[in-house]
């Protein structure tokens, strides 16, 4: 296949289409390439003639062949592509992630070949390409994250809002299917997915070249369409230009517009959609679309059990790419930023796996301590596991930010002595700054340092009435209850705004301390009524609490609210 019959333009679109189907099937189907094939297809990739479109199914089809893929020559051939482009151009992009597939399907071949190895490495050391590297694991790991949750997606999720009669749900179950949807999206899974799953059973993605076809107004099938008025629209240009909507999404879509032959309504879309017409593609979302067109096409092509898609599998994240991520960011400084991401894409064993190798060295023990602290607090939540390594980092370095984390540590494990210790350290640092001021009241009350709390609630509540005056006012109520002050803990009660559930209960207990057991009463009857869940708001009432206990609620009492209350 020449240069010259991918650069017929004018006469034949049909020619055009049949020859770019064919280089994709000769590619695909053919050995390990000569020496030539390899400068041949080297001088069909760096022409300016030979449009991106079919570059960019030359390198799919490069891609999808299992023995010529892993082929040196081949992945020379995707660096110098790589370097040849600008930082954000698709094609740079697309090759790079090639690669990095590669390495991570084919990294037990590779540990027989430390040269070839080394070598291929090698391409990700010029022009970013470590960073690049990256994003495209840290895609992958997402992508493999969300099967499972895509799975659940369009078993449980999709048929509420996509079914026959979707009125005929309720609304607490279509609101609770679209709140799911939106806490996954903001996690970074691909929700699309579920969605357009039933949309590639188009002609179009029959031919396997077309699940690597760039989707863009250049293509014959769109431009044909924005020929026409009803179609040239500011819609049409969304779809043309949202950089959130994959290549093959973005298929999906045209052909569901010219199917019921009518343009998008405007009023459908929101205002962020619509200002994505000015949006540019950027590095990150470019990887991102194409990890998810390859997605796509090994889940859902009616053959792809052919290829390999190991990379896709339901299984974890394979251990080959901690491996394979040690070797290509060699600098710690690399392996704890990717450890990082991995956190942030819940990956918290493999990420406490590469940030573990430094937690020993003296130029690197701060941020991998502190970033095992982080996975084990917030992502496990386990402050227990997370105490010993922000321990071990405060022993290196004192900061705010460790110190807080600390605190909170011990404040979950109920330590509250040293907790509000921490706290009032911070706040000598920051005597004004609220969020200390919160934390060291809650500890030093339940520590029963009442006497200190007290003097803080006081400021707090006059630096910040507006935001932390409820706050504020309710730790005093409460500060004045333990201590036998019902008159203070009243008309410190009386300065709340917000009656939320707490505070109504609050209410109740002083009420009840001051013996206004009609009151009392009316503040547990208004509780209950307010709380969502009527059988746990009703336990709380009977849980333990010194407060009650030190005003005798016994037997006789407890029965009687409890009789009062389910009457009602």
């Amino acid at each position: 296949m020449s240069e010259g019959d991918l650069t017929q333009q004018g006469k034949n679109e049909k020619l055009r289409e049949e020859c770019r189907h064919q280089l994709f099937i000769r590619i695909w189907t053919s050995g390990v390439f000569t020496v030539d094939e390899v400068k041949a297809l080297q001088q069909l990739m760096d022409s300016a003639l030979v449009h991106k479109h079919d570059k960019a199914v030359c390198l799919g089809a490069l891609l999808l062949h299992e023995e010529l893929m892993p082929d040196m020559a081949i992945l020379e051939l995707m660096g110098k592509i790589a370097s040849n482009y600008n930082t954000d151009d698709e094609l740079r992009l697309r090759a790079l992630t090639n690669v990095a597939i590669c390495l991570l399907t084919h990294h037990e071949e590779y540990k027989h070949s430390p040269a070839r190895y080394k070598a291929i490495v090698k391409l990700f050391w010029s022009n970013g390409m470590k960073t690049d590297f990256m994003i495209i694991v840290h895609q992958i790991a997402m992508t493999m994250r969300s099967r499972v949750l895509l799975e659940r997606i369009q078993q449980d999720i999709m048929p509420l809002l996509q079914g026959e009669n979707p009125f005929g749900n309720s609304m607490e179950q279509i609101k609770k299917a679209s709140d799911q949807i939106q806490k996954l999206i903001k996690k970074g899974v691909d929700v699309q997915y579920a969605s357009m799953y039933h949309e590639k059973k188009h002609p179009f993605f029959k031919q396997v070249e077309n699940w690597f076809m760039p989707f863009s107004s250049e293509h014959t099938l769109t431009a044909e369409a924005l020929r026409d008025e009803k179609f040239a629209t500011k819609e049409m240009k969304i779809i043309l230009n949202n950089p959130t909507i994959c290549d093959s999404d973005r298929w999906s879509i045209f052909f569901k517009i010219r199917e019921v032959n009518f343009p998008m309504e405007l009023s459908g879309l929101s205002a962020d959609e619509i200002d994505m017409v000015d949006m540019k593609p950027t590095p990150n979302s470019l990887i991102r679309n194409y990890i998810a067109d390859l997605f796509r096409f090994y889940t859902i092509f009616a053959y792809h059990q052919e290829f390999n898609s190991l990379i896709f599998g339901p299984q974890k994240l394979p251990e080959a790419t901690l491996s394979v991520t040690s070797s290509i960011l060699s600098l710690p400084e690399a392996k704890l930023e990717m450890a990082a991401r991995l956190f942030k894409t819940e990956f918290y064993e493999e990420a406490i796996a590469l940030a573990s190798e430094y937690i020993e060295d003296k130029d690197y023990a701060l941020d991998a301590n502190t970033l095992i602290g982080n996975i084990y607090l917030s992502g496990y939540k386990n402050p227990g596991k997370a105490q010993a390594y922000y321990e071990e980092a405060l022993s290196i370095e004192s900061s705010k930010d460790l110190k807080y984390k600390l605190a909170i540590c011990y404040a979950d494990q109920k330590d509250n002595e040293r907790a509000a210790a921490l706290f009032l350290e911070l706040l000598e640092e920051e005597p004004e700054n609220v969020q200390f001021m919160m934390e060291t009241i809650l500890s030093l009350v339940k520590s029963g340092a009442i006497e200190q709390a007290i003097p803080i609630l006081y400021k707090l509540s006059y630096i910040d009435e507006a935001n932390s005056g409820d706050f504020a006012h309710g730790q005093l109520a409460r500060c004045f209850l333990i201590q036998d002050k019902l008159e203070e803990a009243w008309a410190a009660f009386e300065q709340i705004e917000n009656r939320s559930l707490p505070n109504l209960l609050l209410g109740g207990k002083i009420c009840w301390a001051m013996q206004d057991y009609k009151n009392a009463i009316d503040f547990f009857k208004y509780y209950l009524k307010k709380s969502p869940d009527k059988n746990k708001a009703m336990n709380s009432l009977f849980e333990e609490d010194p407060v009650m206990e030190k005003y005798h609620l016994g037997e006789f009492e407890l029965q009687l609210i409890w009789d009062i209350l389910h009457k009602d």
